[in-house]
C-alpha cells in the first residue's frame, strides 16, 4: 500500500508541471507590431505607447532603423498612441495585430534659440548681421 502511494505522489509530482505548461502555452499572444512612416519614409526612434482608461503608460517601445516596432500589450481595451517630436500624435484603439502608422508635420514650426558660447546672446541667423567680437 505504501509503494502504491509513493507511486501516485511522484506521478502526480510528474504531471502538475505538464499541465502548467500546457496552460500557459495556449494563451493568445498580447504583442501587436507594425511600421511608423511619414512622407519620406521610415521612422526611426517613434515612440509607440500603451495608454490605459486612466492615461497610464502601461508598455512603451521605440522603432528601430526601418521603422518597426513590436509592443507587449498588456489590456486590448487599451489605446496605443505614436509620437515624435514635430509630428502630431497618432492615438489608435488596440484591435489589430499589425498597424501601418503614418505620422504628419506639425503645421507650425517650433522656434529654436541658439545662443553664443558665453551665452550673452543671441547669434544673428541671416548673413547682414555683425559677428559678435571676442
Amino acid at each position: 500500500m505504501r509503494q502504491i502511494r509513493t507511486l501516485l505522489f511522484l506521478l502526480l509530482i510528474l504531471l502538475v508541471p505538464a499541465v502548467k505548461v500546457t496552460a500557459h502555452a495556449q494563451e493568445p499572444e498580447k504583442t501587436v507590431s507594425g511600421v511608423v512612416s511619414d512622407n519620406c519614409g521610415p521612422m526611426m526612434e517613434a515612440t509607440v505607447y500603451e495608454r490605459d482608461s486612466v492615461n497610464h503608460i502601461v508598455s512603451i517601445a521605440l522603432t528601430d532603423m526601418e521603422g518597426k516596432f513590436s509592443l507587449r500589450v498588456q489590456d486590448f481595451n487599451d489605446r496605443m498612441e505614436v509620437t515624435y517630436r514635430g509630428y502630431d500624435t497618432v492615438v489608435v484603439p488596440l484591435d489589430t495585430c499589425f498597424y501601418e502608422i503614418k505620422l504628419k508635420a506639425l503645421d507650425t514650426p517650433q522656434e529654436v534659440l541658439i545662443l553664443d558660447g558665453d551665452a550673452s546672446g543671441l547669434i544673428p541667423l541671416n548673413d547682414s548681421a555683425p559677428t559678435p567680437s571676442r
